[in-house]
């Protein structure tokens, strides 16, 4: 699609913005530069203007007196002999060439630094106009996706997925108006990843793997609450122990399984049933084909978090974006993680 001012980021078809930078103005630092140089450049224009100014009115006042000086004495002189009265006077003619020579010549001097000024400043004036230009542009360019489907879905993500810096999307905050993100969001110079499950939701790239493991594991739990668990022992068996653990640089994977707590569930309040519209379990089909074994009598069962797809979300691209001015604000460790959920029903 064309590169024109967007309005409303939902109008644009989602495997074009999973990834958006909020206006970032990379070109900032040049025009400042570029402004600073104009300002020394005219300052520079009219001290010589008026060094040059000074020196003629100088020439010109000692031009005069000598001229005066010549015509005094030679009208002193003239009283004497003819002779010298017309030498006098010849000299002050030629004096007074000569100061109207040097003051044109100081007039064609001042006429020639202010063109140059001019031109100067018209030159640093297109550039800065160029880089303005150019810092209008898309950050980096957008894919155009044929066939793009209208909502995202998991799966699609995951096979978008690819060079996501070369994806990325500049937009204003107001075409962001009618999206949602977290609290205090959205920031300028930062980059939000578009959430997998929702088509008008986006997340910080530094928190976007934290924040979906997290929304996965509360939709497992509250799977596991509808089907009639009592107890859920939870031990994680690679990758991170934390959720935190994707945004923590000191994070190591995990040598071997680890326990990570035993809950006890308060008796449920309805016959066990799996919950309508739950996010994460049509992408699921352990966790179904698990809860439809449950319903069927089942005392106890275990269901797997498995967060290994990256989806383009990783360090790299963290380091990537900082080159070209973008301000991601932390860091992202992604590792592959498996968490087990072990319940018993009653």
């Amino acid at each position: 699609m064309s590169e024109q001012e967007i309005t409303d980021l939902r109008e644009v078809p989602w495997p074009e913005r999973r990834l958006i930078g909020i206006e970032i103005d990379r070109l900032a630092g040049v025009r400042s530069w570029a402004g600073a140089l104009q300002a020394r450049v005219g300052s520079a224009v009219s001290q010589t203007t008026s060094a040059v100014r000074s020196t003629v009115e100088t020439t010109a006042k000692t031009a005069t007196a000598t001229v005066t000086g010549s015509a005094t004495v030679a009208a002193a002189a003239g009283k004497g002999t003819v002779a010298a009265a017309a030498a006098g006077k010849a000299a002050a003619a030629t004096a007074s060439a000569t100061v109207a020579a040097s003051t044109a010549a100081a007039g064609a001097a001042t006429t020639a630094i202010s063109a140059a000024s001019t031109a100067a400043a018209a030159a640093v004036t297109s550039a800065t106009v160029l880089l303005g230009g150019l810092a209008a542009a898309p950050a980096m360019p957008a894919v155009v996706a044929a066939g793009a489907a209208s909502a995202v879905g998991l799966g699609a993500w995951r096979l978008w997925a690819g060079n996501l810096e070369e994806d990325l999307r500049r937009v204003s905050p107001g075409a962001c108006a009618s999206l949602r993100f977290p609290p205090g969001h959205p920031l300028r110079d930062r980059v939000y990843a578009l959430h997998p499950l929702d088509a008008e939701r986006y997340l910080p790239i530094e928190t976007f793997h934290q924040t979906l493991f997290l929304e996965k594991e509360a939709a497992l739990m509250t799977l596991l609450r509808a089907l009639g668990a009592h107890q859920v022992t939870v031990t994680a068996h690679s990758g991170h122990a934390s959720p935190e653990g994707f945004s923590d640089p000191a994070a190591t994977p995990l040598a071997e399984p680890e326990l990570l707590r035993t809950e006890v569930l308060p008796a449920p309040t309805a016959a066990p049933h799996i919950p309508p519209s739950l996010p994460w379990l049509e992408h699921e089909p352990a966790w179904r084909a698990e809860a439809e074994r449950r319903l069927g009598g089942a005392g106890e069962g275990t269901f797997e978090l498995d967060w290994s797809a990256p989806m383009g979300i990783e360090q790299e691209l963290l380091k990537n974006l900082r080159r070209v001015g973008w301000k991601p604000d932390g860091v992202l460790h992604f590792l592959p993680t498996v968490w087990r959920f072990h319940a018993l029903f009653r």
